[in-house]
């Protein structure tokens, strides 16, 4: 994930160095293995870059993981997950359980007196859409295609999330999304379509990353972030450590 805004100065436009944030996807127990390297921790110091770590699960390995981090100085972003079983992500249609989610993870981090830089809400389709595609593509149709009549379902998910965007900076942290930047061509053409077939959320936060992944679209990679990244505050621009600890979830080439 790398953010970059661009300023005007004068009349010239100049883009500062991007500060970087490495989002980490690894069970407890690889989690635990990286950071134990402290050539990892080094470098992240010496790039004043940030870690965002993906929480499925509330362990006392992981908290281990952000004390060790928050000791070393390098700024942690939480990302509240929901189990596997439960579709993984904070979807257009789950945002009670998410809300729940959040207040099992801040129960978590005043047990553990973790500190952290920002919350992440990753907002997707269920995990199972993703297994669908790669399983059975024309599986998806039957899945999604009842969503079209779903006229209300974007509204009430926007309302609902805004209200836990509100809940979460209350308790004192700033919040970034992750989005896919089609939802760029929606704002455009003011339409929802793409929101109720894929469970885009229209969110505002302090920070929203457009997902511009070259590492999983080899080919039309650059071209994404060519055509997108200039309007956008913040985007993730690919993997490189490879595929996260998802059942089923493809490998892809890292980054360099």
């Amino acid at each position: 994930m790398v953010e970059a805004i661009a300023h005007d100065v004068e009349g010239v436009r100049e883009m500062p160095q991007p500060r970087l944030t490495f989002a980490c996807e690894l069970s407890s127990e690889r989690l635990d293995d990286l950071f134990a390297d402290r050539s990892i921790i080094a470098g992240l110091r010496a790039l004043n870059s940030r870690v965002a770590l993906a929480l499925a699960a509330f362990t006392p390995e992981r908290a281990g993981v952000v004390h060790r981090l928050n000791d070393e100085g390098v700024p942690v972003v939480a990302i509240p997950l929901l189990s596997f079983d439960e579709g993984y992500y904070f979807t257009a249609d789950n945002f009670l359980r998410a809300a729940d989610r959040y207040g099992e993870w801040k129960a978590w981090t005043d047990e553990q007196r973790l500190v952290w830089d920002a919350v992440g809400l990753d907002i997707e389709p269920d995990v199972r859409v993703y297994q669908q595609i790669a399983d059975n593509p024309w599986g998806v149709i039957p899945m999604l295609l009842p969503r079209i009549l779903q006229r209300g379902r974007p509204r009430r998910a926007a309302v609902a999330y805004a209200g836990l965007v509100a809940r979460i900076r209350a308790d004192g942290w700033q919040v970034e999304n992750y989005q896919f930047p089609l939802i760029a061509d929606e704002r455009r053409a003011g339409s929802d379509l793409l929101q109720r077939l894929a469970g885009l959320v229209e969110v505002g936060t302090d920070s929203e990353v457009w997902m511009l992944y070259s590492s999983f679209l080899r080919s039309l990679g650059p071209g994404m972030i060519w055509s997108y990244g200039p309007e956008a505050s913040a985007i993730a621009v690919g993997s490189t450590g490879g595929a996260p600890d998802i059942p089923g979830h493809p490998q892809v080439p890292s980054l360099g």
